[in-house]
This record gives C-alpha cells, structure tokens and sequence, in this order.
C-alpha cells in the first residue's frame, strides 16, 4: 500500500469514525426514549424508538466492519 493509499484510508478511517460517536450518541438517546416508553406502556406496546435505534446500531456495525477492514489494510493484512 503506498503513502497516497494509506492517507486514503487514514482519513476514511477518521471520517468513519467520526459518524460513528454521531451514531452512538443517537443510539444511546433513542434508546433511553425506548425505555422511558417500555415503562410508560404495556410490554407489547410498539415501541418506534427502539426499532429506530436497531437500525441505527445495525448501521454502526457496517461502518465498525469498514474501519476494520480499512485498519488491516494500511497495517499490511495483519
């Protein structure tokens, strides 16, 4: 991998990981509303919130495997 490629990938790395404290931190309010919700209804209730933040955790995820893929290539395939 040469230097312009490991540059490339050092500030995809930042970016993603950037969006991914933006997306904790959603993660973690709309989590904190599902359970304000959980206590406020019936456990069989719809609870939006929390299927918003499995989509935002399902997300995360994709970006993680991305840094990890990104991470082991600039590191050589380690």
């Amino acid at each position: 991998m040469n230097n312009e490629d490991t540059s490339q990938n050092r500030q995809r790395i930042n970016a993603l990981k950037q969006m991914l404290a933006a997306h904790d931190d959603r993660g973690r309010k709309l989590a904190f509303e599902a359970a304000k919700e959980i206590k406020a209804r019936f456990p069989e209730a719809e609870m939006p919130y929390l299927a918003k933040y499995l989509e935002a955790e399902e997300q995360a995820e994709t970006w993680r495997a991305e840094i990890r893929q990104l991470e082991q290539a600039e590191n050589g395939g380690e």
